[in-house]
C-alpha cells in the first residue's frame, strides 16, 4: 500500500524564514550534444548537475532576510538536507540566487528562496 507525506518535513531546515509552507526539488544537468553532417543529433551528454530547491515561508518579521546586494564578496548560503535529517552533520550549503517578497492585503507575508549547488564538485562548500 503506498504512504503519502502531508505537509513540508522541514527537519532538513537549520535556517527557517517563518513557518515553511512548500520546498520545491528540481535537479538538472546542462546538455552538450553533437550533429551529424544533416544537422541532426548524433550523440548528447549530460554534465554538470545542480540542485535547485525553492524555499517559501510564511514570514517571520523577527528574523532578518539575507542581504543579496553584498553578494559578490561573501556569498549568501542557505543550509539544507532535502532528506530531512537536521543534525545528522549531512546538511549541505546552496547559494542563494533570489529572494522574493510577496506582501499582500488578504494574506501573511511570503518570502521564497530560490537557491543552487553544483553536485558533481560540491560547490559551495558546505561550511558545517
Amino acid at each position: 500500500m503506498a504512504t503519502y507525506q502531508q505537509g513540508v518535513l522541514i527537519d532538513g531546515m537549520t535556517t527557517v524564514y517563518g513557518l515553511a509552507q512548500r520546498v520545491t526539488k528540481r535537479t538538472s544537468v546542462k546538455i552538450v550534444t553533437a550533429a551529424d553532417e544533416n544537422g541532426e543529433v548524433a550523440d548528447a551528454t549530460q554534465f554538470d548537475p545542480e540542485s535547485n530547491p525553492t524555499f517559501e515561508f510564511v514570514y517571520d518579521t523577527d528574523t532578518a532576510l539575507p542581504d543579496l546586494t553584498a553578494a559578490r564578496a561573501t556569498p549568501v548560503v542557505f543550509s539544507y538536507d532535502e532528506d530531512g535529517s537536521a543534525g545528522s552533520g549531512a546538511a549541505a550549503d546552496y547559494l542563494v540566487e533570489s529572494i522574493e517578497d510577496v506582501e499582500s492585503n488578504n494574506e501573511y507575508r511570503k518570502v521564497t528562496l530560490s537557491c543552487r549547488r553544483w553536485l558533481k564538485n560540491g560547490i559551495p562548500t558546505t561550511s558545517t
